[in-house]
C-alpha cells in the first residue's frame, strides 16, 4: 500500500511535470524558437512563414510521435506504462494545435456575406499619417513605410483585398479623409472617445508607452502631475491630444502639426515638454540628432493602436479583426522585431492559451481527478501572479524606455548605500559596465580628498532621508581622469513605510565645469583690456577656450549690411582685420539678432560664403553683440575645420563674454561719436550758437559765422539780441522763454538780421543743457536759414492748385474760379458755358506709344487750349484726358455754340510728338448757367453727362446738357436700381416658345425666354434690362434662376405625362466668363432631378469666337454632364471651321436676321442654305428661328432644315398655355 501511494504520488508529480514541460515547450516553440529559425532563413521566409511555420512544426509533431513509441515498450510495469501512455497522448494533443497553427492561420472563415462585400470593394482607401515612424511614415521618395504597411500587406494576402494609399500632408489630414468618407480606414490608431463617433475600430494589435520629454536642462519630472506652468506640445488630433485635454485640462497645451515639429520646438526651446509616443519620440530624436532632449518621464497613458474603419462600414472592421487574428504570434514577432528595434511585450495568443488550457483541463480531469483542489488553488495564484507580473513587466519596460533614452546616468543605492542599480548610461559617462559598479559605493568612483567631502556633506542628507539636488562632485573616469558630476536623488520606501535607500540621476557637468574655469581665469586678463588689445586677447583665449583655428570680434556697419573686424585669430595667430558682406554668410543670420550654430556642414549651406568655401571649414557658431538699447551692433564668431562637439558649451562661452565685449564695442563707439560730435559743430551747415545762463555767447561754429556774416571775435561775449531783426514783438521772446522754462526747448521760426542789415527767416531750436546734478548749464541754439525753404513753399502752393504736367488749374482751383466766376455772372446777369472735354481714343496713344508721349500730348493739347482763352476764362485738366473749361459773358448759346467750335478747332491741326505726326480729336459735352445749374457740382456733372451723350453720337463733335439727357440717364439708373431688386421680389417670368420638327410637325422642346413684369412700368422688353444686366454682373444669378425655373418646369411636365424632349436655355457670355457654370449646371440638375439630356444649353457664336479656348474646354466640361449644346445666332459670329469641328456641340440655330426675308433676299438665301448644308455634314442638327410666314416655311422644309420656331407657329407661352398644347396633341 505504502508502495503503491508513492508511485501514485510519484506518477501524478511526473505527469504534472510532463505536462508542465509540454505546456513550456509549446509556447517556447511557438515564440521563441520558430521565430528564431525563421529569422536564420531570412528573406525567403518573409512574407510566407506561414508555411515555414506549418512544416516545420509539422515534422517536430511526426517526430514525436515516432519516438515515443518506442519509449512506451521500454516499460513493463503498469504504472509507469499508464504514465507514459498518458503523458504521450496528451503532449501529442498539446501539440497538435501548434502543428497545425500555420494551418489554421493561412485560413480566414469569412461568411458568404463578407465574402460578396469584398467582392464587390474594388479598393480600401487607407489614411496614414506621414510623420509617425516607424509605425508609419513617408521615405525620402515619397513612398509610405513602417510596421503598419506590413500588417496591411499580410491582410491583402490573407483576404484577397487592395489597400490604396490616400496621400495625405498631415495627420490632420489624413483624419479629416475618414471624417468625410476620401478614405475608409485607418491602419494604425488608438480609440478615442472622440474618434468613435466617426469610425469602427478592431481590437488593438501593439502598445506603446508614452512618455515626457524635455531639453537637458531638465533633469527629471515623472509623471503629468509635474506638468503645472510648463507649455506641453502634443500633435493635434493624436490620442493623447483628446486624453490629456479631457482629463488634465489645467495642462496648458500646445498642439503642432507632428511630432517631429513638437520636437524640434522642445529642442530650441520654444516649448518646454513633449508628451507622446516614446518609440516614435525616440526615433526622430536620433534622426534629427536633437541631443539636447531626453525622455524624463512616464504617463498612464500608452497607444493601443488598432485598425479603424467608415462607421458605415461595420462588416469591414468584422473582416480585418479575422484578419489580424489569422496572423501568427510569430509574424507579429517579426513585424515589431524589424520596425521597434526592441522587443515590446505582446497579449498571449488567446486562441491558443484556450486550446491548451481546454485540452488541458479535459486531459488533466481524466487523469489526476483527485487534484482537483490543489490545481485551482495553483491556478488562482499563478494567474495573480501574471497579472502582476504583467504589470511589473510593462512598468519596467517604459522605466527601462526612460532610462535607456535619457542622457544622463540613472542609478539605485540599498539602505547600506551600495549601488544596487545602474543604468547602462554610466559606461559612456565613466567607463564602467553597470555590472562593475553593482555592490560599490559612489564614493568608491571619487578621488579620497573628494570622498571625504561628499561623505560629509552627504552623510546627513541620507540620515534625514530626504530628497536632494544640484550635489556637485568629481568622479574618476576608469581610464583616470576627472568628470564632473552633478547628482539629484529621492528616498525609496515600501509599502510598510520601510526605508530602502535612494534612486536618482547624475549628470555630466564636465563641460560646465570648464566654462566655470575658463571665465575665471580669462575674467582676470581681460578686465583691464580695453580697445583693440582687449578685441585681440579675447579673440585668442576664446579659439584656446573653444578649441577651434578661427575667432573673430566684428562690428556692424552703419548701413546694416557689412561687417569690419576688430581682431582675427586664425591659427592662434593675430592677423590683419577686414570687411565683408553679410549677404549669404551664416553671420547674415547673427546680425539679426539671434545666435546660430552649424555644427557640421556649413560649407554645403552657405555656398556663397567665399572665406568658408576656400578654408574650409566644416562648424560655425556666432552670437550677436546688443548696445544698451538691444540693437545688434557686433559679433562674435568662431570656426573650425572638424565638426562643433559641445554647441552647449560654446554658446554659453561666447554668451558670457559678449556682454563685456559688447561693453567695450559701445565705448569704442562712444568715443568716436564724440569725436564726431566735435567735427559736426565745425564742420554743419546749420548754424550753432552756445550761451552761459546769463545768455552771453560762449561758442559758434563756423556756419553761424557764414550765415549772419558776423565773425567769433565779434560775438564771444555778446548776447543774441545784437542781431535782432525788430520783426516781433515782447511778447513773442516772452513765449521762448516760457517754453524753455517748463520744457527746456523751443523750436520754431524767426526772423533775424545780418550784420550787413539784411533780415532773413530761420528755423532755430534752443536747448538747454544741465549737468550731472540736474542744474542748467548752457544755452544751446541750432538754427539755418530757410529762404530757400520760403520759396519751396510758394512753388508747393502752386503745384497744390496747378496740375504738375500741363500747369493748368487743377480741379480745386478751377472749382473755385467757377465759384467766382458764377456769382460774378449772378451779379451782372450773365451767361456763364461750362464744357467737358475729353479726347478720342487717347488710350490707343497710351498703349501704343507709351505714357511719355501721352503725357506730350496732353502738355500740347493744354498749350493749344490756353492760347485760344481770354484772360477772364479758365481750362483746367481734371485729370486723365479730361480738360474742364469755363466760358463768361456768354450771350445766348449760339456763342457758346462758337466758343465750342473754335475749341474744336485747335484738334484739326496734327500733333508733332517725337517723329509722330498725331491726329487726335475731342468731344465736348457744355452746361449753361443758370438753365442747366446754379452751382459747380451741377454744372459739371451735366456737362461730363453731355459730353457723354455726345460721344455715343460719333465723338469729334460737342452737345449741349438737355433735361432728356439728364432723365434718360436718371431712368437708366432707376432701372439698374429696380433691376437689383427684381429677383427678391419675384417679378420675373419665363416663357416658353415651342420648336417644332419639320417632317412631323410634333413639338419636341421649347426655348425659356424671361420676362420682367415691373410693378410700376409694367412688362419690360429683354432688350432693355438684358444689356443692362450683363454690364452689371446681373446676368450671373439671373441666367441661374432661369435655368433652374425651366428644368423644375420640364421636370412637372414630364412627371405628368407630357412627351417633351428638352427645354433650352440661353447662357450669356458673362455666365461661362465670370462664375462656375459646370457646378451650377450641376446644381440646378440635382436639385430639380431633370435628366441631363432634357437641358440643352444654347451658347452665342460671337462670345465662343472671342474665346475660343477658354469656351471649347468649358463646352466638354458640359458636355460631360450629358447636356445638349447649341450655337445660338449661328452665323453672326465668323466662326472659324477649324474650331468649329473641335467644339462639342449637337445643334446650329440660325439665327433669325438670315431667315426675315427669305426666299426673296438672295443673301439669305444663300447663307441659310450654307449652314443647313454644315450642318449636314458635321451630322449637327440645325434648327431656324423667327419663321413668321408659310414661304420661309416651305423654303425650310425644301432644304432640309431639321426644326423650326417662330410666330408662325406660336408667340411665346407662359406654362399653363403650353400645357393646354400637350393636352390637344394627346
Amino acid at each position: 500500500m505504502n508502495n503503491q501511494n508513492i508511485n501514485r504520488f510519484t506518477y501524478s508529480f511526473l505527469f504534472a511535470l510532463v505536462v508542465l514541460s509540454t505546456f513550456c515547450l509549446a509556447i517556447l516553440w511557438e515564440h521563441w524558437v520558430e521565430p528564431y529559425l525563421l529569422h536564420l532563413l531570412g528573406e525567403e521566409a518573409k512574407g510566407g512563414h506561414e508555411k515555414w511555420h506549418y512544416v516545420i512544426t509539422t515534422t517536430l509533431f511526426l517526430m514525436l510521435s515516432l519516438v515515443l513509441p518506442f519509449w512506451l515498450a521500454m516499460s513493463k510495469e503498469n504504472w509507469t506504462y499508464r504514465y507514459k501512455v498518458n503523458t504521450y497522448v496528451l503532449a501529442l494533443v498539446l501539440l497538435l494545435p501548434v502543428a497545425g497553427n500555420a494551418a489554421v492561420d493561412e485560413m480566414v472563415l469569412l461568411t458568404a456575406e463578407e465574402k460578396q462585400w469584398l467582392f464587390e470593394q474594388q479598393t480600401i482607401r487607407v489614411a496614414l499619417d506621414p510623420d509617425w515612424a516607424p509605425v508609419e511614415y513617408k521615405d525620402k521618395e515619397g513612398n509610405y513605410r513602417g510596421m503598419s504597411l506590413d500588417y496591411l500587406e499580410h491582410l491583402e494576402k490573407l483576404l484577397n483585398i487592395r489597400f490604396e494609399v490616400v496621400k495625405a500632408v498631415t495627420w490632420q489630414e489624413a483624419v479629416a479623409a475618414v471624417q468625410n468618407k476620401r478614405a475608409d480606414m485607418f491602419a494604425s490608431v488608438a480609440r478615442t472617445s472622440q474618434r468613435e463617433k466617426y469610425a469602427l475600430f478592431t481590437r488593438p494589435y501593439v502598445s506603446m508607452p508614452i512618455n515626457i520629454f524635455a531639453r537637458n536642462n531638465i533633469s527629471y519630472i515623472g509623471d503629468l502631475r509635474n506638468l503645472a506652468g510648463k507649455r506641453v506640445a502634443v500633435v493635434d488630433g493624436y490620442a493623447i491630444h483628446d486624453w490629456l485635454k479631457n482629463e488634465h485640462p489645467e495642462l496648458q497645451l500646445v498642439p503642432v502639426e507632428s511630432p517631429p515639429e513638437g520636437l524640434k520646438q522642445v529642442s530650441k526651446g520654444s516649448l518646454d515638454v513633449f508628451v507622446g509616443n516614446a518609440v516614435t519620440s525616440n526615433y526622430y530624436l536620433g534622426k534629427l540628432s536633437l541631443d539636447n532632449v531626453h525622455a524624463v518621464g512616464e504617463t498612464p497613458y500608452s497607444n493601443d493602436q488598432a485598425m479603424a474603419v467608415r462607421d458605415d462600414w461595420p462588416i469591414l472592421a468584422g473582416i480585418l479583426q479575422k484578419g489580424l487574428d489569422a496572423i501568427p504570434q510569430s509574424e507579429h514577432d517579426l513585424i515589431f522585431t524589424r520596425w521597434m528595434s526592441i522587443q515590446f511585450e505582446q497579449a498571449i495568443d488567446r486562441k491558443l492559451v484556450w486550446q491548451i488550457l481546454v485540452v488541458f483541463i479535459v486531459v488533466l480531469l481524466s487523469i489526476i481527478y483527485w487534484n482537483v483542489t490543489l490545481r485551482k488553488k495553483v491556478q488562482q495564484r499563478t494567474s495573480q501572479y501574471q497579472v502582476e507580473l504583467n504589470k511589473r513587466r510593462k512598468s519596467e519596460a517604459r522605466f527601462r524606455n526612460l532610462v535607456e533614452s535619457t542622457s544622463d546616468w540613472i542609478w539605485e543605492v540599498g539602505p547600506d548605500a551600495l549601488y544596487s542599480y545602474v543604468s547602462p548610461k554610466v559606461e559612456e559617462l565613466l567607463g564602467y559596465k553597470p555590472e562593475e559598479l553593482l555592490g560599490k559605493s559612489p564614493l568608491d568612483l571619487m578621488p579620497e580628498s573628494e570622498a571625504e567631502r561628499v561623505a560629509e556633506k552627504f552623510g546627513s542628507i541620507f540620515t534625514a532621508q530626504v530628497p536632494f539636488h544640484g550635489l556637485e562632485n568629481i568622479n574618476r573616469h576608469k581610464d583616470g581622469h576627472l568628470v564632473f558630476i552633478e547628482t539629484a536623488g529621492v528616498p525609496i520606501f515600501d509599502d510598510n513605510g520601510t526605508f530602502q535607500g535612494y534612486r536618482g540621476i547624475d549628470r555630466d557637468i564636465t563641460e560646465r565645469q570648464r566654462l566655470v574655469n575658463f571665465i575665471r581665469d580669462t575674467a582676470s586678463v581681460i578686465a583691464t583690456g580695453a580697445g583693440e588689445t582687449f578685441f585681440r586677447d579675447l579673440s585668442v583665449k576664446l579659439a584656446n577656450a573653444l578649441q577651434m583655428r578661427y575667432v573673430h570680434v566684428g562690428e556692424l556697419t552703419t548701413d546694416g549690411n557689412h561687417v569690419k573686424t576688430l581682431s582675427v585669430c586664425f591659427d592662434q595667430q593675430i592677423v590683419d582685420n577686414f570687411e565683408y558682406t553679410l549677404a549669404g554668410t551664416p553671420c547674415e543670420n547673427v546680425t539679426q539678432g539671434r545666435p546660430c550654430a552649424y555644427p557640421s556642414g556649413v560649407r554645403q549651406q552657405f555656398p556663397d560664403d567665399k572665406e568658408i568655401q576656400e578654408m574650409g571649414f566644416e562648424s560655425y557658431i556666432g552670437i550677436p553683440l546688443y548696445s544698451a538699447e538691444k540693437e545688434a551692433i557686433g559679433l562674435i564668431v568662431a570656426l573650425d575645420s572638424k565638426p562643433l562637439k559641445s554647441i552647449e558649451f560654446a554658446s554659453s562661452l561666447l554668451e558670457v563674454f559678449s556682454v563685456r565685449a559688447s561693453a567695450e564695442m559701445e565705448r569704442l563707439r562712444y568715443e568716436s561719436e564724440l569725436r564726431r560730435a566735435a567735427g559736426v559743430f565745425e564742420n554743419t551747415t546749420e548754424g550753432v550758437v552756445i550761451t552761459d545762463t546769463s545768455v552771453k555767447i560762449i561758442a559758434v561754429n563756423k556756419a553761424f559765422c557764414e550765415i549772419s556774416g558776423y565773425s567769433e571775435e565779434e560775438v564771444i561775449g555778446e548776447n543774441p539780441r545784437m542781431w535782432k531783426s525788430e520783426q516781433h514783438d515782447e511778447s513773442f521772446y516772452q513765449t521762448i522763454w516760457a517754453s524753455l522754462r517748463e520744457t527746456g526747448r523751443w523750436q520754431g521760426e524767426i526772423w533775424n538780421r545780418r550784420k550787413n542789415g539784411d533780415v532773413y527767416p530761420a528755423w532755430m531750436t534752443i536747448d538747454t543743457i544741465r549737468d550731472e546734478k540736474g542744474q542748467l548749464d548752457q544755452f544751446v541754439s541750432v538754427y539755418s536759414d530757410i529762404s530757400a525753404i520760403k520759396e519751396s513753399e510758394e512753388r508747393l502752393q502752386f503745384l497744390a492748385h496747378h496740375d504738375p504736367l500741363t500747369k493748368l488749374p487743377n480741379r480745386l482751383l478751377f472749382s473755385a474760379r467757377l465759384e467766382h466766376a458764377l456769382q460774378h455772372a449772378h451779379r451782372q446777369n450773365e451767361l456763364v458755358a461750362v464744357m467737358f472735354l475729353d479726347l478720342d481714343n487717347f488710350k490707343q496713344i497710351n498703349d501704343g506709344l507709351g505714357h511719355p508721349v501721352g503725357d506730350k500730348v496732353l502738355q500740347k493739347v493744354a498749350r493749344r487750349l490756353s492760347a485760344i482763352m481770354r484772360d477772364e476764362d479758365t481750362v483746367a485738366r481734371m485729370g486723365g484726358d479730361e480738360f474742364a473749361l469755363v466760358f463768361g459773358d456768354i450771350s445766348d448759346s449760339m456763342g457758346a455754340s462758337q466758343v465750342a467750335s473754335k475749341v474744336l478747332s485747335v484738334f484739326e491741326a496734327p500733333l508733332e510728338i517725337d517723329h509722330h505726326r498725331l491726329y487726335v480729336t475731342s468731344t465736348l459735352g457744355i452746361s449753361l448757367y443758370p438753365s442747366d445749374g446754379e452751382n459747380v457740382a451741377t454744372l459739371l456733372k451735366n456737362a461730363d453727362t453731355a459730353m457723354y451723350h455726345a460721344k455715343e453720337e460719333g465723338k469729334n463733335q460737342f452737345c449741349f446738357y438737355t433735361d432728356d439727357l439728364n432723365s434718360e440717364a436718371l431712368e437708366k439708373l432707376n432701372l439698374e436700381n429696380d433691376l437689383r431688386e427684381a429677383l427678391n421680389n419675384d417679378e420675373f417670368e419665363v416663357y416658353y416658345q415651342p420648336q417644332y420638327e419639320l417632317s412631323s410637325g410634333r413639338l419636341t422642346g421649347a426655348e425659356a425666354l424671361i420676362r420682367w413684369n415691373h410693378k410700376e412700368l409694367g412688362l419690360v422688353p429683354p432688350d432693355e434690362f438684358i444689356p443692362m444686366a450683363e454690364s452689371n454682373g446681373l446676368i450671373i444669378p439671373i441666367g441661374r434662376w432661369i435655368m433652374k425655373q425651366a428644368c423644375s418646369q420640364v421636370k412637372t411636365w414630364q412627371e405628368a405625362g407630357f412627351d417633351i424632349d428638352r427645354i433650352g436655355v440661353n447662357v450669356a457670355g458673362q455666365q461661362i466668363q465670370n462664375s462656375d457654370i459646370v457646378e451650377t449646371v450641376k446644381d440646378v440638375l440635382k436639385e430639380t432631378k431633370l435628366e441631363p439630356a432634357c437641358l440643352e444649353l444654347e451658347i452665342t457664336e460671337s462670345f465662343i469666337m472671342q474665346q475660343a479656348e477658354k469656351a471649347i474646354s468649358t463646352l466638354e466640361e458640359l458636355r460631360k454632364i450629358g447636356v445638349a449644346l447649341a450655337i445660338d445666332d449661328f452665323g453672326t459670329g465668323y466662326s472659324s471651321l477649324s474650331y468649329l469641328k473641335r467644339l462639342p456641340i449637337d445643334r446650329l440655330k440660325i439665327d433669325r436676321s438670315f431667315i426675315k426675308d427669305i426666299p426673296y433676299d438672295s443673301d439669305g438665301v444663300a447663307i441659310t442654305k450654307a449652314i443647313i448644308a454644315l450642318g449636314k455634314s458635321m451630322q449637327l442638327n440645325v434648327i431656324a428661328e423667327g419663321i413668321e410666314t408659310d414661304e420661309q416655311h416651305d423654303f425650310l422644309t425644301e432644304k432640309g432644315c431639321d426644326e423650326v420656331q417662330g410666330y408662325l407657329y406660336s408667340r411665346p407661352l407662359n406654362a399653363q398655355e403650353i400645357e393646354e398644347i400637350f393636352q390637344k396633341e394627346n
